[in-house]
Parts: structure tokens; sequence; C-alpha cells
């Protein structure tokens, strides 16, 4: 129910105004209060707090303009409309200033009162959905809450959870490559399919970067919700994967819902569908599997050897057991994963290695496209770690610095970013390792990338056969005209200058050297 705060000093302009407003209201959607004056209505404001306040202004005591400041000063989003003869419009002018959302004349007309109880009733609208979408209203807020917190409760807002939600679904959807869909037209095409009412049985929740929550009211005409959901998201080519709970109907079990939303998803790793159903029989969760104690001190010795192919080795044979055993639980392969990844943090401390913000890329199963791709991964690391241990002629193990500058060195002709650095080869934080290349080397990574691109293309463009198109290429840019702007920022002319001044330079050598020659200059 709508509340709605009438105020009027004069009985007969009062009664007049609420017949008016009971004749529009034939839902009897409107809870109406009524005071004769600004002091009686502001305590009338602070005890039920009422979306829309129409106030005329002349009254004794606090008049309309006092009461609207007073009304501000608490709440910007109270809707206020002013009510004023025609000899009151400067003050209604003033009004508008302060934050009124409207002003009728009076004597009021019903096709007027209509319109602006249309406008506020649009608006109320507008904002509900607004709220929705970002996730400020009461209900998201409790979802929220009890995804961070098993044990969070409140009475009230777990009431209009309940309210809403009677039977309902948690659904988790996990993007896998680097693109999402912005989530204001995500969520206006599911209005597009369910209608605007859709928004009363639905909740959607941005809980990490690549991961989207939605909570679904289960009934017949939602029954396909999540499939026509997946369908949307691949049509417009994301790649996508959803997890879906089973179904609940207590309030209490939202955190329980979630939870099982995302291990659902995480099931992806096995090859299954990209929609995975809670409640669909599970044989994954029929096996057990834990990294036996003689594998795990193979890999330290390994590892402290900076033996690359004996850690290679021990990893793969411990994935070639997991092969053998069958798809293991969840909860064991999170174990799993957690497990190498504290080996290899010890390793690089006991090292002597700096390993601040070591790890922070994929750190959950959920993460990695399959089985093998963890492998993979858990032997990428382990080969770094054996060539970050690797001791040169000083006896100090070779440098993070060293290791960056030596990628770039190496890979300068491919797309090669700190972030890339950080999550796919030193599986560090990617701020640690730009603070700590600008410390050591005084420059930006992306500028000494740079520097060897610009002395490469300095050297391929002697080349007089190579286009400055593939020359482009060559030096790690897509993109020619990028590749012309860098260039001549660096070397002062464009790269067919460069050429062409190549070109003069070497036939001012040729014709010193005949100079040379004719004078008795060469043996």
């Amino acid at each position: 129910m709508i509340t709605i705060l009438v105020v009027e000093d004069e009985k007969y302009a009062l009664d007049s105004l609420l017949k008016q407003i009971r004749e529009y209201d034939k839902q009897e959607s409107f809870r109406v209060l009524q005071a004769s004056n600004g002091k009686e209505a502001y305590q009338l404001y602070i005890q039920y707090s009422p979306e829309l306040v129409m106030t005329d202004i002349r009254m004794p005591g606090m008049d309309g303009l006092e009461l609207l400041k007073a009304i501000r000063e608490k709440d910007e989003n109270t809707q206020v409309v002013i009510l004023s003869a025609y000899s009151d419009f400067e003050y209604a002018r003033e009004a508008l200033t302060y934050g009124a959302s409207d002003y009728l004349l009076k004597p009021i007309k019903a096709e007027n009162l209509g319109s602006c109880l249309d406008k506020f009733l649009k608006r109320k609208v507008t904002e509900k959905k607004e709220a929705l979408m970002t996730g400020r209203d009461m209900v998201t807020q409790y979802i929220a809450d009890c995804i961070r917190r098993e044990d969070f409760s409140n009475f009230l807002e777990e009431r209009m959870f309940k309210k809403i939600f009677r039977d309902y679904q948690i659904s988790v959807i996990y993007f896998a490559g680097e693109c999402r869909p912005d989530k204001g037209r995500f969520l206006t095409e599911i209005e597009k399919l369910y209608g605007g009412e859709f928004w009363m049985e639905f909740r959607f929740l941005e809980t990490e970067n690549d991961l989207w929550t939605l909570v679904v009211n289960l009934c017949h005409e939602n029954s396909f919700f999540h499939r026509r959901i997946l369908r949307l998201l691949q049509e417009e080519g994301y790649d996508v994967y959803i997890g879906v709970s089973a179904l609940h109907t207590d309030a209490k079990e939202v955190h329980q819902a979630y939870d099982e939303a995302l291990k659902t998803c995480k099931y992806k790793v096995y090859g299954k569908e990209r929609l995975l159903l809670s409640d669909q029989p599970a044989e994954e969760g029929e096996y057990r599997y834990y990294l036996p104690k003689k594998e795990e001190d193979l890999l330290k010795e390994a590892l402290k050897c900076r033996n690359t192919r004996k850690t290679e080795m021990v990893i793969e044979n411990v994935f070639a057991d997991i092969k053998k055993t069958g798809s293991i639980s969840m909860e064991c392969l999170e174990l799993l994963l957690s497990q190498f990844l504290v080996i290899y943090r010890q390793t690089l401390g006991e090292g002597g290695v700096n390993k601040e913000g070591m790890t922070k890329g994929r750190t959950s199963v959920l993460q990695f496209d399959s089985i093998e791709d963890m492998r993979d991964f858990l032997i990428r690391i382990g080969r770094n770690i054996c060539t970050m241990l690797e001791a040169p002629e000083n006896g100090k193990h070779k440098d993070i610095v060293e290791t960056m500058a030596e990628y770039a060195q190496q890979h300068f002709d491919q797309e090669v970013t700190v972030k890339e650095l950080a999550e796919k080869v030193l599986f560090m934080n990617q701020d640690y390792l730009s603070h700590l290349f600008v410390e050591k080397k005084g420059i930006s990574y992306s500028c000494y990338l740079r520097q060897i691109r610009m002395r490469n293309a300095g050297k391929l463009l002697e080349n007089r056969k190579l286009s400055i198109t593939e020359v482009a290429s060559m030096s790690g840019y897509n993109d020619t005209s990028q590749f012309i702007r860098v260039f001549k920022k660096d070397y002062g002319m464009t790269p067919k200058k460069y050429r062409d001044s190549m070109k003069w330079k070497n036939s001012s050598g040729e014709q010193q050297s005949t100079t040379e020659c004719e004078g008795g200059g060469c043996a």
C-alpha cells in the first residue's frame, strides 16, 4: 500500500482533495493521512514515512515551504507536491528550487490531479526498478547478507523475502571469457521475456566480477527460466555456465541454496552441460581423492631441486590417478588445488623469493574449463617456480623483474600485459608486479615493452622487402596506424621517413667509400 500525506488548513479544500484522490484510487492502493498544519504534518511524516506529501503553502505555524525544507533534511527521495493559489506562485517557484516534485494550482481540477498522481506512480515504478537493478532494495540486501554470512538474521528483511519467495531457486552465472554483458541491458532483456511484473518474483546480484547470482520464484511460468537465460547469453556470444540450486522454501536457507548453485556450477570441469542442475543425479560425489603424502613429498623435493621434468611428472601422475578414480567430489578437488598452491607458496618462501601477492589468479575450480586445464595450469606454475629458483653465478635466485624483462624480450611481438604475466606466467598480484617493476627499472612495464618493440622495428625497417604493416605486426602491433603514431613519437619521424633516411645514409656511406678508394684509401 502507498502512503500519501495531504496537508491543508482549509477544511473544504481538504475534503474536496481527499474525495478526488479516492475517486482516482479505484484499486484502493492508497493509504491517505491528513493534517491541517505543517507541525502536525511533520510529526505524521516522521511516524509513517509517506512516499508522497501534498501540501498547501500558506498555513499557520510551519508553512508548506518550511515543511518541504524539513522533509528534505530527512530524505531527498520523498516526493512533495505543492498546492498553491495563483497569488502564491512566487512561493511555489521557490519551493521547486528546494526540490518539490510538482505543484498544483488551486482550485484543483480532477484531470490535473490525475496527471500529477500518474506522474508520481510512474516515477515510483522507475525508482523501484532502479533499486532492484542496482541491488538497493531490502530483499536484495537480505540475499546479499545471507550469501556473505550463513548465520545472518534480520526479522524485517526475512519477512519481506518470505512474502516474495515462497518456493525459490538460486542460480549462479559464471562468465568464463573476458567479456560479459552490460548488466542493465541484460535485465532489460529479461523484462522483455517476462514483462514488468516479473520484477516482483526475481532478484539479481553481481556477487563477483565474473559471477552473477539470480534468485527466482519458482512457478509454472518460470519453469524454463534458466534455459531461456542461457540461450539469451549464448546467442549474444558469451562463454557462460549456469549452476542452479535445488528448490528451497525456507528463507533461512539462502546461504545453503547459493552454495549449492556455486558447487553445481563447478562441475563444468567434468565436461557437463552449460546448464547444471543440483537436483540431477551426480556420480561425481561418489568418489573422494586426497593428495598422497608420497606425491606431496616428491613434489616438494622436485621444486627444491629445481627439477622441472620431475615436477611435471608428479603433477601428471596425480591427475592420472584422478582419471582412474573417476570424477571426484568437488570438495576434494578444491582441497587438492589449495594443497598445490600452498606447496608452491612455501617453496618460494623457503627459496628466498619474495612471494608477496603470489597466486591471486585462479584459486578456485570454477575458473578452469576442465580437469586437464587445471593440470596444465599447475604444471605451468611448477615450471615457472623452478625457473625462478635457478641460481646464477652471483648466488642469488632469479629476480622476478628479470623474469618479466626476459618475457617482454621473448614475446614482444605478441599481446603482452602485466595482467597476462600475473595470471598466466608468474601467478602473482598484478598491482604488486607493476609496482616492483617500476621500482627496479625506473619505468613502467608497458614503456619497457614499447622500447623493445621500437628497437626491433628500427632493425626490421632496414629490410625493404617488408611492408610497414608487416613490420608493425612483427613488432607486436595489430593496428598499423597505432604503430606509426608510437614510432613517430619515439623516433621523431614516420616509419617510411625513417626507412628513407636509412637509404640515404647507406648511399652516403657507399659514396664515401668510393671516394676513399679513388684516393688510395682502400688496400
